[in-house]
Order: C-alpha cells, then structure tokens, then sequence
C-alpha cells in the first residue's frame, strides 16, 4: 500500500484527507460532524440529543428528576398504608398523596428532603395556599 502525503504527513492509500474533497472542513462526515456544523453555521448551541451524544450533558439528567417522589411512592405502595405529615392520621395508600415541600414549579428539587406523604385534604389546602384559587381546582 502506497502512501501520499496530507497536511500532517503521510496519509495511507485509500484514506481521504480534507484536502481530497475541496472546502469539505472532515475527510470523514458523520451525523454528529454534521450536526456540530449545522449547529456552527446557525450559531445555535447543539440540540440535547446532539449534546448526549457528545457527552456534554449526563445521560439519564430527565430520570434524576423524579427519583425522590418516585421511590417514596413505592415505599407507600409496599407499606398499604401511609399517615400525613402534616395531620398526623393514617390513610389507605389511595387516600395519600406524594408532594413535594418546596414545588418544583417555585424552584424545588426532587430530593429526599423536599418530599412528604400528605392525605388529599392537606394536600389540596396546602396548594391552594401555595398557588391560590389557580391551584385549589387540582385534586392531587
């Protein structure tokens, strides 16, 4: 195999290099070189699908979110039954809610800390506090 010489030197036979295919900025395009030049030439930064590729935002970023509240839910539902943290009574698992202290909407995170068993009565007081008359229609 026969070797010709690139900008960086010799390059084997049958390799295109940048300067075989003229104003191509990569001998070799693949959707993410595409995509990273679409996104270059639009200004824009790149799409989250485009950014997990690449590795610059953690896969499973969504998941994280709901793992509190999910886990609590599921530790109710194994349990059959639940008491209010804020009436301090104790309730079938259909009767209960999983809410979160600080709601996510005013900046909360769904962590450990931030979630709490509340009976549907609590809760939708506790909303309406929260929200007002926009939130005291939600029944969860």
């Amino acid at each position: 195999m026969s070797n010709t010489t690139g900008p960086t030197g010799p390059v084997p036979m049958g390799i295109r290099t940048p300067d075989d295919i003229e104003g191509a900025p990569c001998a070799v395009s693949t959707a993410r070189s595409r995509r990273r030049t679409a996104d270059a030439a639009r200004g824009t930064t790149p799409s989250t699908r485009g950014a997990r590729a690449s590795g610059t935002v953690a896969l499973g970023a969504d998941a994280e979110r709901n793992n509190a509240a999910a886990r609590l839910r599921r530790i109710i539902e194994r349990k059959a039954r639940a008491w209010c943290d804020w009436c301090r009574e104790d309730f079938a698992v259909v009767d209960v809610d999983v809410d979160h202290v600080r709601p996510l909407s005013m900046g909360g995170t769904d962590t450990d800390g931030n979630v709490q068993v509340l009976c549907r009565g609590c809760h939708r007081f506790k909303t309406s506090t929260e929200f007002g008359a926009a939130g005291s229609c939600r029944t969860s």
